[in-house]
């Protein structure tokens, strides 16, 4: 959860990637309306000069989503583990819990029911505190998926806005027309999908991690 979070963080470099996508995805959005040469030409060069600079930060986008869904794995992994751990406490407390009722019925107020009872009171100590990891390890997993849809979608969205930008670039040079069906407005809302997950996946580890101190 330390490797997503920070991944995730407002500091960290996808937060900048998600700023600096924003820029290439709002000149593309321009370059689909501007009316003067001067301008077009212009967010054509702001364009081109930040294409590599986008590769790079697609392929570090893709570095993220690994480990995410590494990370995810594992947090798959400790929900069985504490799955299967509440259900064997619950198992041991009603068992308990009839033993309870047993020696009670025959009246019999000895050490063996006190034993029984505290037994049975920890355990259920026990079985709370397994009960509540399992929610905020299920609801980090759940979180942390609609962070990779939500990455993967920007991903997918960012090479195919580097696609149309080249051809626009390339329109430009050959003095052709620009192709006015860029990405660049679904590009933003996508970033802003991402942006959102990534700050409600934050805010999820901070409760898990409040609720398990």
């Amino acid at each position: 959860m330390r490797e997503i979070e920070s991944i995730l963080s407002d500091g960290a470099p996808l937060a900048r990637h998600l700023r600096e996508i924003k820029l290439l995805a709002a000149d593309l959005s321009r370059l689909g309306t501007a009316r003067s040469q001067s301008d077009i030409a212009g967010l054509a060069q702001r364009i081109e000069a930040h294409q590599d600079d986008i590769r790079a930060l697609t392929q570090e986008l893709q570095d993220n989503v690994s480990t995410i869904s590494a990370d995810n794995a594992l947090l798959t992994q400790e929900a069985k583990a504490l799955h299967l751990q509440m259900r064997t406490l619950d198992r041991f407390t009603t068992l308990l819990a009839r033993l309870d009722e047993e020696l009670t019925a025959q009246a019999a107020e000895t050490d063996l029911l006190y034993v029984v009872r505290q037994r049975r009171r920890d355990l259920l100590l026990q079985l709370a505190v397994a009960t509540q990891a399992h929610a905020a390890v299920d609801r980090l997993a759940k979180s942390n998926e609609q962070v990779l849809r939500a990455m993967r979608q920007a991903t997918t969205l960012m090479l195919t806005a580097l696609q149309t930008s080249g051809l626009a670039v390339h329109a430009i040079e050959m003095g052709g027309a620009i192709d006015r069906a860029t990405r660049g407005a679904e590009l933003l809302a996508t970033i802003d999908d991402v942006e959102i997950q990534r700050r409600a996946s934050l805010a999820n580890i901070a409760r898990g991690g409040s609720q398990g101190g």
